[in-house]
């Protein structure tokens, strides 16, 4: 996964421009004949989303926005690499246009396999994203327990029963991640572990709802079985893009779409 951390830009509602749409369309154009782009996903302004801090089974909800701007993300993208190394490589090719050539990416390896549990439903609900985190200095390497896993799987399985969960997937440690900060259009790619940050992404969901709100549950119940920070936010749909996402756009953006969902 290549996260694209947010910025103050991001952060303040900014939406993409006509021209920064062509090159992040020809960007996932090329990842697309590769053959290694799976998915992407664009969230708004954390002012849209709300936390859910779970501990010892209990949760706390803030609504946002979140102050501190590097720890959010702004979108990701999924791809289907052979190693790090080349889905850094990929990483570095990621559009100058974007954040004015000054964009921070994290690429961290997801547990395979990435579970895909169909298309989202056609009647009107939106996708929202969930981000887990968890404090890495607290959690260090350690790896869920075997009954902590079954629990979760079975929670997976209702929610993507009841239609509510397209896609999840649990992250490895930072220190098996990278980072590629580009300054002035020049990337600088660093190893991980990240000991700077306060908390590090463990995991990922992508939900269909009628709102925010309707999700509570489900992330309480989540936080049951998965402690740490949830933060749900709203994806953007191509609705959200307004004049900036123009009809050969669109079209272009369905083929892409089209060709991902047949070779899957």
């Amino acid at each position: 996964m290549i996260f694209r951390k947010a910025d103050a830009a991001t952060e303040a509602g900014a939406l993409p421009t006509t021209e920064l749409f062509e090159a992040m369309t020809a960007y996932n154009e090329s990842l697309a004949r590769a053959g290694v782009l799976l998915d992407g996903v664009g969230l708004k302004r954390s002012a849209e989303g709300v936390r859910y801090h779970h501990e010892d089974g209990e949760t706390t909800v803030t609504d946002g926005p979140f102050s501190e701007t590097k720890e959010i993300v702004a979108g990701f993208t999924v791809l289907q690499a052979r190693s790090l190394d080349e889905a850094v490589a990929w990483a570095r090719r990621w559009p100058v246009e974007d954040g004015e050539g000054n964009a921070e990416l994290e690429v961290r390896q997801v547990y395979e396999p990435v579970p895909s549990f169909g298309a989202p439903a056609p009647d009107g609900r939106r996708q929202f994203v969930s981000i887990l985190t968890f404090d890495e200095a607290a959690q260090g390497d350690a790896m869920p327990s075997e009954e902590e896993m079954e629990t979760m799987g079975r929670l997976i399985a209702e929610a993507a029963e009841a239609g509510v969960l397209l896609e999840t997937g649990g992250l490895l440690p930072s220190s098996a991640g990278a980072r590629v900060t580009f300054r002035d259009g020049v990337p600088t790619v660093t190893d991980g572990p990240f000991a700077e940050s306060k908390e590090v992404i463990a995991g990922y969901a992508i939900y269909q709802a009628e709102s925010l709100e309707a999700l509570r549950p489900w992330a309480e119940r989540f936080g049951e079985v998965a402690s740490g920070t949830s933060e749900i936010r709203p994806a953007f749909g191509d609705a959200d893009f307004g004049e900036a996402l123009t009809p050969e756009l669109q079209a272009r953006e369905d083929a892409m779409r089209a060709e991902i969902a047949a070779r899957s």
